[in-house]
């Protein structure tokens, strides 16, 4: 037994222009987004040399401030750096979280080993008077 169907009438020239209304608004929401986008590059090229000549002073300043510290203090830094990425691994945080955390142990932790194994000098201590 076979049966037919028979094809539905709908409004065919009105199914066809709510079809081409819908496409030139998909049409017209895609050429907006690519011009945002495009605007947006463009302020963020604008703005990125000054943003590393920033960070780049920024990191020449910590690092001559952690050359300067005493051992002591950077031990001391070293330690709470640590406790502090322990604490946000045990509590599962996200790993960039935890991997970013670890960067300042890191750096000072290295900076402690770099001294005790004599490839550092230890910052002048200013006279006693």
């Amino acid at each position: 037994m076979t049966t037919t169907k028979k094809p539905s009438r709908r409004g065919g020239s009105k199914d066809r222009s709510a079809i081409e209304r819908t496409t030139t608004m998909v049409a017209d929401a895609g050429a907006q987004v690519g011009n945002a986008a495009s605007e947006a590059s463009a302020l963020v090229g604008k703005h990125v040399p000054g943003a590393v000549a920033a960070s780049r002073g920024a990191a020449e300043h910590a690092l001559a401030t952690v050359q300067r510290s005493s051992s002591g203090s950077l031990m001391l830094g070293a330690a709470f750096a640590t406790g502090i990425t322990a604490g946000m691994r045990l509590s599962r945080a996200p790993r960039v979280l935890v991997a970013l955390a670890s960067l300042p142990a890191l750096l000072l932790g290295a900076t402690v080993f770099g001294r005790s194994a004599g490839q550092l000098e230890e910052p002048p201590q200013p006279p006693l008077t």
